[in-house]
């Protein structure tokens, strides 16, 4: 399983054929591994209160106090380019994902509005948002969504410039309400070594062609002992940036010690970037080595594109299209595809480590838990596949 060490992006470096960079010249971090059946290897977190990133040679970055390229010295922006330059800033200050889902809180606080005939160009005062929670609460939706979709209320408001209404006690204990009634278990099951094998071997029955198959077979052994969110590796729609390129991908040492190297520039606990990387040994079982199956996927991989996992198109992977291949994966072994999602992969990393022996706190760093977290996703596997 990974190791993890600080470091940011490895942009400087030449590429070899094909976009993956051989760092075979570089001194390498020093591994600390956890023999575990040759499947496992533990990681190491960057270190607490560190404030320089170190870079994969081992050197440490400069901090630079230069203004961005293209500053002009006494220059005078119009108060248009300031107005776009507060937007940006205040966009920067959440991740997209979270943009994206206070924008839609906000859609169905509008429309319930108008549903009930409520003047939208009015602020909303507390009764309204106190109904649209009981709304909410009526119509089903979970208690964790239903205090998302407050905090994206809340954070519009202030954007706005309104009173914020959301911190009104009884919208709190409201929402505590919700929380308390609402509260669904995650019944998310994980994908463990005996259920990877058989999706890995279903791959040839659901993937349409050759290149799906080398791809996808990459891109689920890498999610699987990288221990990543799908976030990490796939883009949320085909015109959006990708979070993994070429560049974050490195075949590092050569023969028996060649080693994936993976760079995470941000993830959903690392808003800031500044970034982690993940090594990934290489499996005895060739079957389920995800250096072999990088190759392979590289193989048959254009050199058009910037995605890292992307399409025979260049278009990049998009996590619909995965978690589409995984449930087609997930329903041709039998399995119940209602229990099994994406993020499996990493819960079914977790618990095979558990089940595996290693230490809890060699599996908080190998998944970049920052808490007990992880504990949550050490779950009890389903019967072995017949």
């Amino acid at each position: 399983m990974p190791k993890v060490k600080p470091g940011k992006k490895l942009s400087q470096r030449k590429s070899t054929r094909r976009s993956v960079r051989d760092a075979a010249s570089q001194p390498s971090p020093v591994d600390l591994e956890t023999d575990v059946g040759q499947v496992f290897t533990s990681t190491q977190s960057p270190a607490a209160g560190s404030s320089a990133s170190t870079t994969n040679d081992g050197q440490v970055s400069q901090v630079s106090t230069r203004r961005r390229s293209g500053w002009q010295q006494a220059s005078r922006p119009s108060l248009e380019q300031l107005h776009i330059e507060r937007e940006h800033l205040l966009f920067s200050s959440r991740a997209p994902g979270t943009h994206h889902t206070y924008r839609n809180a906000w859609s169905v606080f509008k429309q319930f509005r108008l549903q009930y005939h409520y003047d939208i160009s009015i602020r909303p005062d507390v009764e309204q948002v106190a109904q649209f929670i009981a709304y909410l609460s009526w119509n089903g939706y979970a208690g964790a969504t239903i205090s998302t979709y407050i905090s994206g209320l809340a954070f519009t408001m202030q954007t706005l410039g309104w009173p914020d209404v959301t911190d009104a006690f009884v919208i709190r204990r409201l929402v505590d309400g919700c929380r308390r009634k609402n509260a669904r278990r995650d019944t998310r099951c994980p994908i463990t070594l005996p259920i990877l094998k058989s999706i890995l071997n279903s791959l040839t029955h659901v993937c349409v062609n050759t290149y799906d198959l080398a791809l996808f077979r990459a891109a689920f052994l890498i999610a699987f002992f990288g221990f990543l969110r799908v976030g990490e590796f796939t883009s949320r729609s085909r015109h959006e940036p990708v979070p993994l390129s070429e560049k974050d991908v490195i075949i590092q040492g050569m023969g028996n010690q060649a080693k994936l190297r993976i760079v995470i520039a941000r993830s959903k606990t690392d808003q800031t970037g500044r970034g982690c990387s993940i090594l990934i040994p290489q499996n005895v079982v060739s079957y389920l080595c995800p250096l072999r199956a990088v190759n392979d996927y590289l193989a048959l991989r254009s050199s058009v594109g910037s995605a890292f996992f992307r399409h025979f198109d260049s278009s990049p992977l998009t996590r619909h299209q995965f978690g589409q291949v995984l449930k087609r994966a997930i329903s041709f072994c039998g399995l119940p595809v209602a229990h099994f999602s994406s993020h499996s992969f990493r819960i079914g990393a977790a618990t095979s480590a558990a089940m595996a022996g290693v230490p809890d706190v060699c599996i908080q760093n190998m998944g970049r838990w920052a808490s007990n977290t992880h504990r949550l996703y050490i779950r009890q596997p389903l019967p072995p596949l017949i």
